[in-house]
């Protein structure tokens, strides 16, 4: 499996703040993507190696 972290800006009134994102892409190119965004790149990480996002207990 093959992770990558991304940006995605978050807009409101007046500004922009970019948080972070995940992607797993498995063996087939198959790709999910996290549901949220996180405010920091170590949360993201740590919410990504969570086993239960994966249906894993």
């Amino acid at each position: 499996m093959k992770w990558e972290f991304v940006t995605r800006p978050m807009r409101g009134i007046g500004y922009v703040a970019w948080n972070w994102q995940w992607r797993a892409i498995d063996e087939r190119g198959d790709t999910k993507v996290s549901t949220r965004t996180f405010a920091t790149f170590r949360e993201c990480v740590a919410r990504c190696q969570d086993p239960r996002l994966h249906g894993q207990s």
